[in-house]
C-alpha cells in the first residue's frame, strides 16, 4: 500500500519508471499496485468519500465516529471516540480511524498488505511517530469495514506550515529536521522502510 500511496504523487508519464524502481523483481507487488491504481481511477470522479455509508455518529466496534477528517485513494480517515476500554485505550479517548475502501479489499493481496501495515505500525513506539494501536473489521450497513486505529495528532502538516510561513527560519528548519530524523530512525530500527515521506505526511504539533 505504501508504493500505491507514493505513486499518487508521481506524474503519470513517470509512473512506469517509478514502479520499476519501487517494485523491482517483485511481480506480485507490481500487480497489486497496478490493480489499486485502476480501482482508484474509478473513484477519483466521485465528489464524496468512497465510504458514503459511514457518517458522524456511526459506530464501528468500540469506536464512535465523530468527524470526517479526509479521504484518499486508499480510504477515509475519521476522528473517533473510544466508547469502551480496548487495545490499551481507555474509554473517552480520541483516535483516528483509517477505514479502507471496501472495494479495494477485493483485490488480491490487499488484505494481507492491510494486516502487514497494521503489524508494522504496532511495532513502532516513538514520540515522533504516529502510533498504530489496533486493526479491526466490523459489519455496518451490510458492508464489511476494515480499519486501522491510530493516534490522533492535533496539528498541521509540514506542507501547511511551509505555505503559511513561506520562509521558515533556519533554527526551526533544523529542529524539524532533527525531530523528523529521530522518528525515521525509530521506524528503521523496527526493520521498516518508510516509502512515503513527504511534507504532507509530516505533522507539526
Amino acid at each position: 500500500m505504501e508504493v500505491f500511496l507514493a505513486i499518487n504523487e508521481v506524474a503519470e508519464d513517470e509512473r512506469s519508471d517509478y514502479l520499476q524502481r519501487a517494485c523491482g523483481d517483485d511481480a506480485a507487488l507490481r500487480r497489486d499496485v497496478v490493480a489499486l491504481i485502476r480501482a482508484d481511477a474509478e473513484t477519483t470522479l466521485m465528489a464524496e468519500p468512497a465510504s458514503p455509508t459511514l457518517d458522524a455518529s456511526d459506530r464501528l466496534g468500540a469506536y464512535r465516529l465523530l468527524e470526517h477528517l479526509g479521504h484518499g485513494g486508499m480510504g477515509t480517515v475519521h476522528l473517533a471516540g473510544v466508547e469502551e476500554d480496548i487495545a490499551g485505550l481507555p474509554a473517552g479517548s480520541r483516535v483516528a480511524l483509517k477505514v479502507i475502501h471496501p472495494h479495494l479489499l477485493e483485490t488480491d493481496g490487499v488484505f494481507k498488505r492491510f494486516l502487514r501495515e497494521a503489524q508494522y505500525g504496532q511495532r513502532v513506539k516513538h514520540e515522533n511517530v504516529v502510533r498504530t494501536y489496533d486493526c479491526d473489521a466490523v459489519v455496518a450497513d451490510g458492508k464489511h469495514h476494515h480499519f486501522l486505529v491510530m493516534e490522533h495528532v492535533d496539528g498541521q502538516t509540514l506542507s501547511e506550515l511551509l505555505t503559511e510561513m513561506e520562509r521558515v527560519p533556519e533554527e526551526l528548519c533544523l529542529h524539524i529536521a532533527h525531530e523528523l530524523a529521530r522518528g525515521v530512525k525509530a521506524i528503521h530500527d523496527a526493520g521498516i522502510l518508510h516509502r512515503d515521506l513527504k511534507p504532507e505526511n509530516v505533522l507539526i504539533t
